[in-house]
């Protein structure tokens, strides 16, 4: 069943083959019927999108990825923490079931679900969570060697690109859910955050230097953090990087009026 999972994740994800949704389901379904909690997850995927040969069916595709998770599918978690995650595109969220299957996952040391959990932390405004799994969940004790590696790979791997590094700086430069502003740290976690390849590191430092929040006030530095952030992501239009900067700056603004500020 597992060979037959890792069949399907190669043909899902085109690993040494063409990406070939049909056949991934194929393999899917058959480790599912043997019992992989992973795969099932997976077949409840495919149903949630119409992916393959499956028609899309959202009720059917729920019920398969919360077996899978009853089984213990991490996996099947995360997709279910995405699933309900409000946005654009999602009729029915639900914020409380996000938080709590990206849990889920995130406990059993899902690194995916890392930054999408710490995000949903920052949106109910709880910042000692959101820092706490930005970072990979709790820190072993050094005297566990193997589980101190193991945590250290995690977190590395969940910020591999830059998402976690970014969010951390959103709640130390909101100061979001009590913790206290602290605009230097916010500074190096967006450039940190840049380095990774994020866009919005970049769009947070050109606010900064534009407002003179945090830094100087600096338009050639803000421009320069424009021009960097669409190189890192230049398949959007340079007017969208200028209203993320512009929103983020009036966020920033709105946020530091009267809160004390630690430099």
């Amino acid at each position: 069943a597992r060979i037959q999972f890792q069949i399907g994740q190669a043909y899902g994800e085109g690993y040494g083959l063409w990406r070939n949704n049909t056949e991934a389901v194929k393999w899917y379904k058959r480790s599912a019927a043997a019992g992989n909690a992973d795969a099932i997850g997976e077949v409840g995927r495919a149903y949630l999108f119409g992916l393959g040969d499956l028609e899309k069916n959202v009720e059917v595709g729920e019920k398969l990825l919360n077996e899978a998770v009853i089984k213990g599918s991490d996996s099947a978690a995360c997709t279910l923490g995405h699933h309900y995650q409000p946005n654009l595109f999602n009729k029915k969220p639900d914020r409380k079931k996000a938080i709590e299957m990206f849990r889920i996952a995130a406990e059993k040391d899902y690194y995916k679900a890392f930054a999408p959990l710490a995000s949903e932390y920052v949106e109910v405004s709880n910042g000692a969570e959101a820092l706490r799994w930005a970072n990979g969940g709790d820190e072993p004790n050094l005297s566990d060697k193997i589980a101190h590696s193991r945590w250290e790979l995690s977190r590395s791997m969940a910020d591999s690109d830059g998402k976690c590094s970014y969010i951390k700086g959103e709640v130390y430069v909101f100061g979001i859910g009590g913790i206290e502003n602290n605009l230097i740290r916010a500074k190096e976690l967006f450039e940190e955050s840049y380095r990774k390849g994020n866009s919005r590191g970049a769009h947070a430092l050109s606010a900064m230097y534009r407002e003179g929040i945090g830094v100087e006030r600096n338009s050639d530095l803000a421009e320069q953090w424009k021009n960097n952030a669409a190189k890192a992501y230049d398949a959007i239009s340079r007017d969208w990087h200028e209203n993320n900067i512009k929103a983020f700056a009036k966020k920033l603004r709105e946020a530091l009026a009267g809160h004390k500020v630690s430099n």
